[in-house]
């Protein structure tokens, strides 16, 4: 009796679990402008062959059956599996192929991955590649009390030292260790910076 009931249970808590992973909803939160925090099932993007992430994030209160959507003005972060969501205000304006990032309480916010939280904050600015349907990122810095944000790699390019040397020049030493390589990626950056401080 018990193997036929392990037999049926097995299958049946497998179909749930593609269910559930198939509508896209993940375990998570999000935090309220009033700092109350609300946990359920949240869903920021559409997977599959057409890639979609939602300007306004899907939220299911656990065990309720219907769902409210949130814009990035409406709620400070959200966390999806193990994705962290800021809304932040960010402006961008090019000049000359070069492109600066604005940021604070008068710009239209935009939901920002949060990568590593600190003094320097490194954000991911995700958005889809409609050649081939998958989600890429600007990588962003953001000093603390700082108007402005950079870019901190050109893709295939590497990262950019001229800017990261300008933006960071509280830390002298990072530029000679971009220039010999020895500090080649966002995290490492990063990291080094935070040995600077």
């Amino acid at each position: 009796m018990q193997k036929r009931l392990l037999l049926i249970l097995i299958p049946l808590c497998a179909l749930l679990t593609v269910a559930h992973a198939k509508n896209g909803y993940q375990k998570g939160y999000l935090v309220t402008l009033e700092n109350d925090t609300l946990y359920g099932e949240i869903k920021d993007r559409r997977p599959g062959t057409f890639t979609e992430i939602y300007d306004r994030i899907r939220f299911k209160k656990d065990g309720a059956l219907f769902r409210k959507k949130y814009a990035p003005e409406e709620i400070k972060s959200y966390k999806a599996g193990d994705r962290l969501y800021e809304s932040v205000g960010l402006e961008t304006r090019s000049r000359f192929l070069k492109t600066t990032y604005l940021t604070g309480p008068a710009h239209e916010k935009v939901f920002l991955r949060v990568i590593e939280k600190g003094t320097l904050t490194y954000y991911q600015w995700e958005y889809i590649d409609y050649d081939n349907n998958t989600v890429w990122y600007i990588p962003l810095f953001h000093k603390e009390n700082s108007s402005e944000m950079v870019r901190v790699t050109q893709g295939l390019f590497g990262l950019k030292k001229k800017v990261l040397s300008t933006y960071l020049s509280d830390c002298p030493s990072l530029q000679q260790k971009m220039e010999s390589k020895e500090v080649t990626t966002p995290l490492e950056v990063l990291n080094y910076y935070k040995r600077c401080e």
